[in-house]
């Protein structure tokens, strides 16, 4: 499996256990985005881009890697290189992490994403009761 060609490197790197600190620098402005966009009385378009910022993109990326499993899992006869081992004409770039079994890897990178999405959840719920808690006392 080459990067270059099918998967994004930011796909990559939010199924990397790494990203969940990330993911906590990302959504603590949207928290706050939130909570200020509350204290205006606009509630819509703020808050949908916050969410949407730092929500929509891990859950997406969650959604991407388990469809491959299952594209991947439908198409065997299809040679597409699960392995380092795995010879053919493809330009093996991709860095495995959690296991050398493509199917594995991708699941485990969508589990990651899907905790980068609750963090995301729990972050900006936190950081939009501070920032709500601190302009109303």
């Amino acid at each position: 499996m080459c990067c270059e060609n099918s998967i994004d490197t930011t796909c990559v790197f939010r199924g990397n256990y790494r990203s969940l600190w990330m993911g906590v620098l990302w959504a603590l402005p949207s928290g706050t985005g939130v909570a200020i966009a509350l204290l205006q009385g606009s509630n819509g378009p703020m808050i949908g881009v916050a969410i949407s910022a730092s929500l929509l993109p891990p859950v997406v990326n969650c959604g991407l890697f388990w469809a491959l499993i299952c594209i991947w899992i439908l198409y065997k006869p299809i040679k597409m290189p699960f392995s380092k081992n795995d010879v053919g004409n493809f330009n093996n770039s991709y860095i495995y992490i959690y296991s050398e079994y493509l199917p594995v890897e991708f699941f485990c990178n969508g589990i990651v994403s899907a905790c980068l999405t609750f963090v995301n959840v729990i972050c900006i719920f936190i950081t939009a009761v501070i920032v709500l808690k601190v302009f109303y006392f």
